[in-house]
């Protein structure tokens, strides 16, 4: 178990801990707004990267910046739009806190296939920390199905 490890299995128990507060509807509105990001972050970090690099001096902090300013747009408009079309107030029983569960541990997923994409992009020292990590396997899949996804 290496920190790659221990980070990703603190990020699970945070998001299910603060689930078990927030409810099904504020998580799925959480867990849409994180995949709407990656999913607006890979249409246009290219083109926004080469407009940051004149501004940026490395080339690959240009990449980073254009990658997570997407993701951060898509994650806010996302979380709106979703919380803005549901306003529910679920009662909080057993069931309900297990769906919010289970968001939680969805969003989780996402979260950690964005951390370890990121990883491996920009910060190939860490590449083979990441590759010995126990969760590489189960994470490495999901990059292709996010990237496969067309928005329009």
């Amino acid at each position: 178990m290496n920190l790659f490890d221990l980070f990703f299995i603190v990020l699970a128990f945070f998001f299910g801990v603060i689930s078990r507060f927030r409810g099904p509807i504020a998580e799925f509105a959480s867990m849409s707004g994180v995949i709407g990001g990656m999913m607006l972050a890979e249409q246009v970090t290219l083109p926004q990267a080469d407009r940051l690099k004149g501004l940026v001096s490395r080339p690959d902090a240009a990449d980073l910046t254009a990658y997570l300013g997407a993701v951060g747009f898509g994650v806010i408009l996302a979380h709106f739009l979703v919380r803005f079309l549901v306003k529910v107030k679920m009662p909080s029983s057993p069931p309900v806190r297990q769906v919010a569960l289970l968001f939680a541990l969805l969003k989780t997923l996402v979260v950690s296939a964005m951390i370890f994409y990121l990883v491996a992009a920009y910060v190939p020292s860490y590449l083979d920390d990441l590759e010995s990590s126990f969760f590489y396997s189960w994470l490495s899949w999901i990059r292709p199905f996010i990237s496969g996804a067309k928005l329009a």
